[in-house]
């Protein structure tokens, strides 16, 4: 029989959580069946641009001749659409129903940065209302970003940011702020593409490069697969998100590869209307803000979202869940497993209910609220996470390895960490935060404790592994924790086992 300080770090655990109710309930929700995805059915007749006077010279606008085949072969039911290799220049394309955009192997489809040729700016492909539509094929749509852009100062070396004076000198904010001409500071800029209210699309194989603000960007739609594509923009793009999902319905995104200046695969909601029944699978994203992001606009609500085996490398969080009071709506079940991550700059996994308020966590992994705040009502927009089961991830590198950080009146809930290893500078703060599980679970960080809980309520622990020389395995702030489990939990290579802190 073993007795070193595993057993008093126990002993001490039950002292501390007298009233401990020992039903703690199952946290995480992995058990849902996702409906099949209909994909969408295009008549076999095909045409080609040139047929309709299209010319590949990289100079000549061709959205008129595009426009005239996609209207024609639209008005005789349906079909495919060719560009053909070579260089097109064109402006904005306006998709139909029955139709594929096909682009094929060696064609370039570049939009025009002259904003006067998109009146609404809504986006550069278009499409509202339709049924059957398909962007397909191994070519390039390049969607000149940088005429439409501003760019900030931070994100460049002294060489870029002098090459962009030359070019224009108009800045805002301090001079910290560039922007290709006075006449877009005040423009609403395109996606690259837009769909809304369309019914079983298709978007297969092709690379969308350099937009002036998100890339894909689908609203309202059902029947939705994404499939094999590249979704390319540069790092300092000012809303340069990959693929943004806004209240969809049954959507599959398989085998993306993002790199982009924003979030890379993006959950959202609009009002009124929830996003449901997503599987994202064998996605890689190699930059951006999240790799797989909820947020920050939730008030639709969200249910049933599945991620499974993607690899994140290098974003500035892994999994990002991030709201605020003015933007929530119920998130729940929603099932992430199997993701491996590498050199991520800020956390691993992240819940921020405090986005663009900053969160109230110091240098040094305390938590800065006074706990004599006043606590706001709970109304239609608070933030609701809850049912959230993330198992079998790895990250190797990370500023933090988790920082779980509920609101007072709205705590996070069931949500489920099991078979998870995190390589991190801190470990993992857990605030606000209600059922919550961790199951073999090894945070290696280097600095404070493994894991620092605040204000939580039913956390059970067990098999919670840590690193040699660890300042504390648990360090405990706030006065309204209750009922911490601890289970085959050996943290006898910590400094001290348990570690209680005031409040700042």
């Amino acid at each position: 029989m073993r007795i070193n300080h595993h057993t008093i770090f126990i002993v001490m655990i039950l002292l501390w959580i007298q009233g401990f109710n020992a039903s703690i309930k199952a946290a995480g929700s992995a058990d849902f069946e996702l409906p099949q995805v209909n994909l969408p059915a295009i008549p076999a007749t095909s045409v080609s641009i040139v047929d309709y006077g299209a010319v590949s010279d990289g100079k000549t606008l061709n959205h008129t001749a595009i426009q005239k085949a996609i209207d024609d072969l639209a008005a005789k039911g349906g079909g495919r659409v060719i560009i053909p290799s070579g260089m097109w220049m064109t402006g904005p394309i306006s998709l139909k129903s029955n139709i594929d955009l096909h682009l094929e192997q060696g064609a370039l489809v570049v939009f025009s940065g002259d904003f006067n040729l998109y009146p609404d700016r809504n986006g550069l492909i278009t499409g509202k209302d339709l049924e059957n539509v398909v962007i397909s094929g191994q070519g390039i749509f390049e969607g000149s970003g940088d005429a439409w852009r501003p760019v900030k100062k931070f994100k460049m070396t002294e060489r870029q940011w002098n090459a962009l004076l030359e070019s224009s000198r108009v800045l805002t904010n301090n001079d910290s702020i560039w922007w290709p001409s006075q006449d877009h500071i005040n423009i609403k800029r395109p996606r690259l593409v837009r769909l809304d209210d369309c019914k079983r699309v298709l978007i297969e194989d092709a690379t969308f490069r350099n937009s002036p603000s998100f890339a894909l960007d689908l609203s309202d739609c059902e029947n939705l697969t994404i499939r094999n594509v590249n979704v390319l923009n540069f790092w300092y793009a000012q809303n340069g998100d990959g693929i943004d999902l806004h209240s969809c319905k049954n959507v599959q995104i398989i085998g993306a590869r993002v790199d982009v200046g924003d979030d890379a695969i993006c959950m959202k909601s609009n009002r009124g209307k929830p996003l449901e029944n997503v599987l994202i699978k064998d996605c890689v994203v190699y930059h951006g803000h999240g790799g797989f992001v909820i947020g920050s606009e939730e008030v639709g609500g969200m249910n049933h979202i599945r991620v499974r085996d993607c690899l994140f490398l290098g974003t500035d969080v892994g999994i990002r869940f991030k709201s605020a009071r003015d933007r929530g709506g119920l998130v729940t079940n929603i099932d992430i497993k199997n993701i491996d991550m590498v050199d991520i700059r800020e956390q691993a996994i992240l819940f921020d209910l405090y986005y663009q308020a900053g969160l109230p966590i110091d240098e040094h992994g305390m938590i800065t609220r006074s706990a004599d705040a006043q606590v706001p009502a709970v109304t239609e927009t608070t933030p609701r996470f809850q049912n959230i089961s993330i198992r079998d991830i790895i990250c190797r590198g990370a500023e933090y390895a988790v920082i779980m950080a509920g609101l007072p009146e709205m705590f996070t809930q069931n949500i489920l960490l099991e078979n998870v290893s995190l390589t991190a500078r801190y470990g993992m703060i857990c605030m606000d935060a209600r059922d919550i599980e961790l199951r073999n679970v090894e945070i290696i960080n280097r600095e404070g404790p493994a894991l620092h809980v605040y204000n939580t309520q039913r956390v059970m622990v067990d098999n919670f592994q840590i690193a040699d020389g660890v300042e504390a395995a648990v360090r405990v702030q706030g006065k309204q924790n209750e009922g911490l489990k601890i289970e085959n939990s050996d943290f006898s290579k910590a400094e001290q086992p348990i570690k209680h802190v005031e409040d700042k």
